[in-house]
């Protein structure tokens, strides 16, 4: 007992002496059930509790000049500038056999005015790299959402390209094999600079050159990924010529606030334009959105299904992106968002978009799946075979649940086929028609009474 500190009457109690009256230990027993049970339920209406937060992406000439990588449990907030880099080289490692790509993804940012355009010209043409008619050339962008696909990965045609470069399957190396034009808006001008990845070596070390067109200003850079364990990406400025670290480490993070490049639908039509939105760590999250519903009458018992692709919360909880009739942008009030992570689920409200200053209010209430769940035996394994798939995908669940429903989404989270799936020894499974099915990623979600699990698959 601390002789210095003062202690308040239910402090003092811990400190009596060992000899009880039995009637009083009786009483005390009660005494400490129910302070056990006050305490549950003060925890549990703290855990349902709204909480108001707010994000700022800065202020000044730039208009949301700051990332915000957000921490949805603890609510801390890193921040760093989005507007001093050009590129962007993942930095994490690959996972064979399916999570090959994201060691190879290179990014642009093109919401800071970075256009990137993809010629026919390779390695030979370095020194005579001819532009003639470049506004007719293939224009690349960054996925908005998935982190694995950047603008240099575009234009991939089987497991071995990488867009950038191929696969050597001797020396397992990446090796470049094409020239890219990079048209850099700089004030009210616009640099253009040539740019080739020359190799990413075993996947270890970045190896890239960039030069003035007419071959001046030539450099070559590279850089182990050993040095950035951890992050997403590394990135470069192309003017000042400096590589840099920007990010918390992956696992701190689970929502980017961000200025990004984005397809969007204005007055009836398709057309790409930089917003500002919630991107996020599908790592260490999933999210689901719910719309068309009255926000406030929402629970996550509304929710289908949670999904890894990154722009699932996206822009669109507030009006169109070419501006607002007033400094503070009106909010959706039919969408609501579920952020999963671990055994929390988190509702997200949008309740203000400022313009000026750069602020974002949001409300977040968590509910612990475990303390409300009855959930007992949870769905053991997720099977999907063969994949990559050429023929149809067999998806088996093994799980002790009475049913299972299957969901297959896009990588544009679009929902491409939904079935109740059909009783197997062990489980369920389903089959994937891949002849009703373009190429590309998919995502599948099982959804069965005592739990569900997610996963992904390609068609070639």
């Amino acid at each position: 007992m601390d002789v210095n500190k003062t202690y308040g009457p239910m402090e003092l109690t811990l400190f009596a002496p060992t000899k009880i009256n039995p009637i009083h230990y009786i009483q005390s027993k009660s005494m400490k059930k129910l302070l056990l049970l006050l305490t549950a339920v003060l925890f549990i209406s703290q855990l349902h509790a709204q909480n108001v937060d707010s994000v700022s992406m800065g202020g000044g000439t730039t208009a949301y000049p700051l990332d915000v990588y957000y921490n949805i449990t603890t609510g801390s907030k890193d921040t760093a500038r989005n507007n001093n880099w050009h590129i962007a080289f993942s930095v994490r490692n690959a996972q064979p056999p399916m999570n090959v790509l994201l060691a190879a993804t290179v990014r642009i940012n093109m919401a800071r005015g970075v256009t990137v355009y993809k010629s026919n010209q390779g390695p030979d043409s370095w020194s005579s790299f001819d532009t003639t008619n470049w506004r007719n050339w293939n224009v690349v962008r960054d996925s908005d959402t998935s982190w694995d696909v950047g603008a240099l990965n575009q234009g991939r045609t089987n497991g071995f390209d990488f867009g950038w470069g191929d696969y050597n399957m001797n020396t397992h190396h990446i090796d470049g094999k094409v020239i890219y034009l990079f048209a850099i808006r700089n004030g009210s001008n616009t640099v253009f600079k040539k740019l080739m990845i020359n190799q990413l070596t075993r996947d270890t070390a970045w190896n890239f050159t960039f030069a003035n067109l007419n071959n001046t200003d030539s450099n070559n850079v590279r850089f182990n990924k050993a040095a950035y364990t951890g992050k997403m990406f590394a990135y470069y400025n192309l003017f000042t010529k400096t590589l840099f670290d920007r990010e918390p480490l992956r696992a701190n993070w689970d929502l980017l606030f961000t200025r990004y490049h984005a397809r969007v639908n204005y007055l009836g039509s398709d057309t790409f334009y930089n917003v500002t939105g919630v991107l996020i760590n599908p790592t260490n999250v999933m999210a689901a959105r719910v719309s068309g519903l009255q926000r406030d009458s929402v629970n996550r018992s509304k929710v289908t299904a949670y999904i890894s692709i990154i722009n699932t919360i996206g822009w669109d909880w507030k009006v169109s992106p070419m501006g607002p009739p007033t400094p503070s942008w009106p909010i959706v009030d039919t969408l609501v968002f579920f952020v999963k992570k671990g055994n929390l689920i988190y509702k997200l409200l949008f309740d203000r978009f400022d313009a000026n200053p750069n602020m974002i209010v949001f409300n977040k209430s968590s509910i612990d799946v475990t303390s409300v769940s009855k959930v007992s035996n949870p769905v053991a394994s997720v099977l999907a075979y063969p994949n990559p798939a050429k023929t149809d995908v067999t998806i088996k669940v093994i799980t002790e649940a009475y049913n299972a429903r299957l969901s297959v989404i896009d990588i544009t989270g679009k929902t491409v086929y939904q079935t109740s799936m059909e009783v197997a020894d062990d489980g369920f499974l389903s089959q994937v028609k891949t002849d009703q099915i373009s190429k590309g990623i998919y995502f599948y979600h099982v959804e069965t009474p005592i739990g569900m699990v997610t996963g992904k698959f390609i068609v070639e």
